[in-house]
């Protein structure tokens, strides 16, 4: 099969970026040609991308010829919108795939109904996205991943306790930073990946570390290498995960949200240094088994590419007329984009030339963005 991944942005260390790279990256181990449409392409994975022989197709400026895909994978509404109304396509099947129930972009499309599969990434978000209309035979869980040279690298047996931690984030909270500065003073590596420390967190990057404090898509990979989790972030959370709260932690997609549970920075660190001991040989089995029948990128892929194998194509100029509506929408937001984007472009050639600061700050304040 030929697969079209949509993603909004691509370039950056974020989540759905990743994912991205990632998804595309198996689908062509697993024999398929997999490439990228998104609306803008810019950032260290652009290269990546490249050296996996990847395409990064710019679906917002570039019209040239027709999209010959055979399936369309989409993570973001306005991007598959736009792919499906705006750009010439092949006859091809069209999956969108949620990665939040919370955020407005990672919503499913309002033609929901008409598209061959609609899958999510937790079970929180399974049930949410059922109460919003999706039908059950359309709508399947396909979790965050750990691809399989995750488990192909396993971390060695923990010896001299709690000596270094990675935390793994793009939002980080005022009290972990304050955790670190505790557990530096009593003599612990603490490092910082994500924001302003952008990392390729790969099967090398973690498996060093005596514990990994993070949610979501990180979580699964400390699974697969037996790596200590400790799940907290902005939303707070559960702190170490074992086989009492897996479940519970899991059908949030390890976000930490639904514990309802914040700590200061010297509680914090005392309850990670007080529970370190309780990560026992057992748990760390018991999660990566766990990663292992659940989390596996290839395992998940390989059984939604049998399904698609079997599916005609999408009457994509059926879909077209039904919903004309929600394509003039787009073209709306699509129209802010454009300006978005312009208007980032001026700031960065000319905003440090006085005779334009003041009029790109206008012109911000009405785009509603930052000058």
């Amino acid at each position: 099969m030929r697969v079209l991944v949509l993603n909004h942005i691509f370039g950056e260390f974020t989540g759905s970026e990743i994912y991205a790279l990632q998804l595309c990256a198996a689908l062509r181990e697993a024999g398929h040609e997999a490439d990228i449409g998104t609306f803008e392409p810019r950032g260290p994975l652009l290269e990546r991308a490249r050296d996996l022989g990847i395409r990064v197709h710019d679906v917002l400026n570039d019209e040239g010829p027709a999209l010959d895909y055979d399936v369309l994978w989409a993570h973001h509404a306005p991007v598959l919108t736009h792919v499906i109304f705006r750009r010439t396509l092949v006859p091809c099947r069209v999956i969108f795939s949620s990665l939040s129930p919370l955020t407005a972009m990672a919503c499913p499309p309002t033609y929901f109904e008409d598209l061959d599969r609609v899958l999510a990434h937790s079970p929180y978000n399974v049930d949410y996205l059922r109460k919003l209309g999706v039908l059950e035979e359309r709508l399947h869980l396909f979790p965050n991943f750990a691809p399989k040279a995750f488990f192909a690298k396993q971390r060695a047996a923990p010896h001299g306790g709690l000596k270094r931690i990675a935390v793994v984030s793009n939002h980080r909270t005022e009290e972990v930073q304050a955790m670190a500065v505790c557990a530096r003073q009593d003599g612990v590596q603490v490092d910082f990946i994500g924001g302003d420390h952008p990392v390729f967190v790969d099967e090398t990057v973690l498996i060093d570390y005596d514990l990994v404090i993070s949610i979501g898509k990180t979580v699964p990979y400390a699974f697969a290498q037996r790596v200590p989790v400790y799940c907290y972030d902005h939303f707070g959370g559960p702190g170490y995960l074992n086989a009492d709260n897996f479940e519970a932690a899991r059908y949030g997609n390890f976000c930490g949200r639904s514990f309802y549970r914040k700590l200061t920075a010297v509680e914090l660190y005392a309850d990670i240094k007080a529970g370190y001991a309780s990560v026992t040989p057992a748990t760390l089995d018991f999660l990566h088994e766990k990663a292992r029948t659940l989390f596996s990128l290839e395992i998940n892929l390989g059984r939604v590419c049998a399904e698609l194998a079997v599916l005609q194509p999408t009457d994509l100029d059926a879909l077209r007329r039904r919903h004309i509506v929600a394509g003039r929408l787009n073209d709306v937001y699509m129209g802010c984009l454009r300006n978005r984007i312009h208007f980032e472009r001026l700031l960065k050639a000319r905003g440090s030339k006085p005779r334009w600061r003041s009029r790109l700050a206008r012109w911000g304040k009405c785009l509603g963005l930052k000058s």
